[in-house]
């Protein structure tokens, strides 16, 4: 994975050169992008206030520069992956590796706010769901493909009081459906282009949540996942009067409106803002607590193992054709690639 739309995988063209290298290609996925339409600022919301009505003069250029820690966030984030998305991995143990890989990818990115916030998401729990078991999934009628962004309305309803969702301070729905909306005033449903859906400023509340789309070892939703996050934790798009109005909505900042080939891919200044106003809170104070289930350092072993092999890249170039990556080595180190096409009716 090499940022946020390009992959890099071996070339099955070549062969090993005479120093025992493997040419590898890069290709390009489609970038999952939040898109406009991504939050609901909760127009009841008691919870979050506007950074412009909180004293925006305590932050002076002296302040920025400081090189001391302001503020230190251990948000606890627990992951729900729906029955679409479930149904694409054969083993649980799978998803885990591959959801600790996109979790510290997902803690780069928070390092990228300013040198004096110290944030890094910790995921507690991972909960799996079955055909079925995923009640709270809403869907429009005789379409099996797309969720509702009510869906979030309904996951509230179902969490409210049980016991393995008390101590989350985040709670995303990860889903293999395409988030969509519908119409006004009529039966039809869009999605905007949107691959994300949160509540601003949630955090720490009932309505502690967001849902983003990912494709299965594919890595697609990272930088979705990052933006909705960043909602949950109050911050409003750049460029938005409510608290983002200094930062450009063009700036292609991670909390930018949209994403391009162009972005940054890093947080602005108005992000990190933001944020610092919506820790201080005293009902965003979870936050800022220890977390109670630290796990394991996630180590080199584990981030290799969902490295993409040559034969599930194949699959993945040639979705409608049966092929198999076969290799084999001749002294001293040459090697040989073989793809055969196995037509459906063989």
């Amino acid at each position: 994975m090499l940022g946020d739309r390009l992959r890099i995988s071996p070339m099955d063209t070549t062969e090993r050169n005479s120093a025992g290298n493997l040419a590898h290609q890069i290709f390009e996925v489609d970038l999952k992008h939040p898109g406009e339409h991504d939050m609901d600022p909760l127009s009841s919301n008691k919870y979050f206030v506007s950074t412009n009505a909180s004293k925006p003069s305590d932050f002076t250029a002296m302040e920025r520069a400081r090189t001391g820690i302001l503020a230190t966030i251990r948000p606890e984030v627990h992951l729900l992956i729906d029955s679409a998305l479930t149904g694409k991995w054969k083993k649980a143990s799978g998803i885990a590796r591959y959801y600790a890989v996109f979790a510290a990818f997902v803690n780069l990115k928070f390092k990228t706010l300013e040198s004096w916030l110290d944030v890094q998401l910790v995921i507690t729990k991972i909960t799996t769901y079955s055909q079925g078991k995923d009640s709270f999934v809403k869907k429009p009628r005789d379409n099996e493909n797309i969720i509702l962004i009510s869906t979030l309305d309904s996951l509230e309803i179902f969490m409210k009081n049980k016991q393995e969702f008390k101590d989350d301070d985040i709670v995303i729905l990860l889903t293999g459906l395409d988030i969509a909306v519908s119409s006004p005033g009529s039966d039809t449903f869009h999605s905007q282009g949107t691959a994300g859906y949160a509540f601003v400023g949630s955090a720490c509340t009932s309505k502690k949540l967001g849902m983003v789309e990912d494709d299965a070892n594919m890595f697609t939703g990272t930088h979705t996942f990052v933006h909705e996050v960043g909602h949950i934790l109050g911050m409003y798009h750049d460029g938005d009067t409510r608290g983002a109005s200094e930062c450009a909505s063009t700036g292609g900042y991670i909390m930018a409106p949209s994403q391009g080939l162009h972005s940054l891919h890093t947080f602005s200044w108005c992000s990190s803002k933001q944020l610092y106003y919506f820790q201080s809170k005293p009902y965003a104070n979870c936050l800022s607590s220890e977390t109670k289930t630290p796990g394991k350092a996630l180590n080199a072993t584990v981030i290799l193992k969902q490295a993409v092999p040559p034969q599930k890249v194949c699959e993945l170039n040639h979705k409608e054709e049966r092929i198999t990556h076969i290799e084999s080595f001749f002294p001293p180190v040459v090697q040989r690639k073989y793809w055969i096409l196995r037509p459906e009716a063989l």
